[in-house]
């Protein structure tokens, strides 16, 4: 059984919910399941990374993510250095990276670098998962507007069994390079997924509120965007995920 089909099997038990409120405004509430979280560690100046980025833009394609999965594209920049510098990677990504390997018992980060609910994923091609049925340790809702900027204002509110460390991320589909230098030279890349934004914030309590403006940016589209929400205990296991697409 392939990642695709494990995860449609499970699609009840992690079924996520968005509805329209008042005019501008949407809302997303978490399921009792824990949904699953796929971090995918992706550079456009890396030559071995253009078939992940593809297989990721499958679970899209296939109405998986972000239905049943989370799914992030994170583009770190310690490629830039051999001629092409990625517009959407982040020092901070490649610092997320290494802690995320740490926690999970490696040593060494690489591209493409898929994480599944923060286990290394290696056969990410074929994976053969069970359904997810693992029960959620926290309750998420994620209420998003227009603001007046132009940008998005997002509020996340929950509740969790233990103490927990809260992520909003911005992400973007439909974004693409046609890359001129470095290893993928000549060739168009096409990227869905795309972290263009990322908030941390600690939760001193087992119930929690988080606030973020998403700001304006270069190439952002938030009719092309969703806000994914994290939230993870002290020792970084991922307690659920919610993601909530543009609802204008």
């Amino acid at each position: 059984m392939n990642i695709r089909t494990a995860l449609a099997l499970g699609a009840s038990l992690a079924a996520m919910t968005s509805t329209a409120l008042a005019a501008g405004q949407c809302r997303a509430e978490s399921a009792a399941a824990l949904t699953p979280l796929i971090e995918l560690y992706t550079s456009e100046g890396c030559n071995s990374c253009p078939p992940a980025d593809r297989w990721l833009q499958g679970l899209r394609a296939d109405g998986i993510a972000p239905q049943k999965v989370s799914a992030l594209a994170f583009h770190v920049d310690y490629w830039d250095y051999i001629g092409w510098k990625d517009r959407f990677a982040s020092p901070a990504y490649g610092v997320r990276q290494q802690a995320a390997v740490r926690r999970a018992g490696g040593r060494t980060v690489y591209t493409p670098q898929v994480m599944l609910d923060g286990a290394d994923l290696r056969n990410w091609r074929s994976a053969a998962l069970p359904p997810p049925s693992q029960p959620a340790q926290a309750r998420l809702t994620l209420t998003g507007s227009p603001a007046a900027d132009g940008g998005w204002d997002v509020v996340l509110e929950g509740r969790s069994e233990v103490a927990t460390r809260l992520t909003l991320l911005l992400t973007q589909n439909g974004l693409s390079s046609s890359v001129a230098a470095g290893e993928n030279r000549g060739v168009r890349l096409e990227h869905d997924f795309v972290v263009r934004s990322m908030a941390e914030q600690a939760a001193g309590d087992l119930q929690f509120t988080m606030r973020h403006h998403f700001a304006p940016a270069n190439e952002l589209r938030l009719t092309d965007s969703a806000v994914v929400a994290l939230a993870h205990d002290a020792d970084g296991k991922l307690l659920q995920s919610l993601t909530l697409p543009w609802c204008p």
